[in-house]
């Protein structure tokens, strides 16, 4: 992929991660508070993110950097994961009424789930992308 094509791309993870965080806002937050930590971990995800990039764009051809990028990012996917597996796993008995069913949740509760599940998933596809995508040099770009 060419590095015009590729920067268009890139650029849309973040966007999406802000729609849904000012999103967030207008979700009723539950007494767990999982709306808002969620929204806070947006915004470290957008952070390192943008930092991941920003290093791989200056430092394409170190080894340690990169090193060090994928670690950094692949720690942040776990915590992703694992808030991901706790939330579902939390709710796994409602599962049928998080889809969309009928159920004996409030209908905030299951907004405040479906929303956090939702900005846990972007974190999470946003370090895999970062794993995943660096920034190759010139005359390996082709």
């Amino acid at each position: 992929m060419r590095l015009n094509n590729k920067i268009p791309i890139l650029l849309m993870f973040p966007v999406a991660a802000l729609a849904i965080y000012f999103i967030g806002g207008r979700v009723v937050d539950v007494q767990s508070q999982i709306v808002s930590a969620s929204r806070q971990w947006l915004l470290i995800f957008l952070g390192v993110y943008g930092v991941n990039f920003i290093l791989a764009w200056f430092l394409k051809n170190a080894w340690t950097p990169a090193l060090i990028r994928l670690l950094g990012c692949g720690l942040f996917a776990y915590v992703a994961i694992s808030e991901l597996v706790d939330t579902v796993g939390g709710m796994w008995g409602h599962l049928h009424q998080l889809l969309g069913g009928e159920g004996t949740l409030d209908d905030t509760v299951v907004n405040a789930v479906r929303y956090t599940v939702t900005a846990w998933t972007v974190g999470l596809t946003m370090m895999v992308v970062c794993i995943a995508i660096g920034f190759e040099s010139g005359k390996d770009a082709e």
